[in-house]
């Protein structure tokens, strides 16, 4: 069984300016790691505390040439036996990431609102704290015919949030699940 771990970016803020993206979690693989990093799972919950007027972004998931700068994120190993992550395989949040320019569309394209959620509501803010539906990305440990987001040296990941329009408000919470093989 490969080493698995969960990078976590809690309370992130969303992009605040116009027309603007952000990379809300990056995970890069750097030259000299010896490994590869696949991407199982990826989760993204609509965690505002406070009343704001949100709007509607959009999120997606993309590979890197490149990723530096941010704050660094710390893998949790999903079992404590199994070695730390490399130094050379950097996790962030708020990175400055450069798409791969052979990738021409996002794995992923998703809306994502970010007004809080009501206790009594049924709208996308509420379904958006739902564990059964905040998985945006996910690909089975046992089925060989689906493939994970693969990222050999000199390749990264990204979950990256882009405003339309209008200026950002809220936070959100992303979980990237991986194995290193």
């Amino acid at each position: 069984m490969a080493d698995t771990y969960t990078v976590i970016a809690a309370g992130v803020a969303l992009p605040t300016v116009s027309n603007s993206t952000k990379s809300m979690l990056a995970i890069m693989n750097g030259a000299g790691s010896g490994k590869t990093v696949k991407i199982y799972r990826v989760r993204v919950l609509n965690n505002q505390t406070a009343a704001v007027t949100g709007i509607v972004s959009r999120i997606e998931l993309w590979r890197l040439t490149a990723a530096s700068g941010g704050t660094t994120l710390t893998p949790i190993k999903m079992d404590s036996a199994i070695p730390a992550v490399p130094a050379q395989i950097v996790c962030a949040t708020g990175a400055t990431a450069t798409n791969d320019v052979a990738q021409t569309a996002a794995f992923l394209r998703i809306a994502w609102s970010s007004d809080e959620p009501v206790a009594s509501g049924g709208t996308i803010d509420e379904l958006q704290t739902s564990p059964q539906l905040y998985q945006i990305w996910g690909c089975g440990y046992t089925d060989s015919e689906i493939e994970p987001i693969t990222l050999p040296e000199n390749y990264g990941f990204q979950v990256m949030v882009q405003n339309n329009a209008a200026t950002g408000v809220g936070i959100i919470d992303i979980e990237v699940e991986f194995t290193l093989e």
